[in-house]
């Protein structure tokens, strides 16, 4: 028995959809200007708590002093009286 043609092709399957998801409305209105507002009214204010609940969220510790500091504070931190003692004594330490 002989092997048909369909036997021994592949299956062709369709390609699938790769188009970008839209996140906004129509972006050139009919005037000429363009518009940029997201189809979620709240965008941007779930992006922002987003990233600043993990901003806030990731603690390191400081490279001086050893004590734990979100990523917002640490130029804060580091002007403090007790990360500044540290830091000179390391450099005296380092240079001495």
């Amino acid at each position: 028995m002989e092997n048909t043609t369909s036997e021994t092709m592949p299956e062709i399957t369709q390609p699938t959809d790769r188009r970008k998801i839209r996140r906004a409305l129509w972006r050139w209105n009919e005037d000429g200007t363009y518009n940029d507002k997201p189809n979620d009214p709240l965008y941007f204010k779930k992006y922002y708590a987003e990233k600043r609940r993990f901003y806030d969220a990731t603690q390191i510790p400081c490279q001086y002093c050893n004590k734990l500091i979100t990523l917002g504070h640490k130029a804060r931190h580091e002007k403090t009286k007790s990360c500044i003692k540290m830091k000179n004594e390391k450099m005296t330490v380092l240079l001495g």
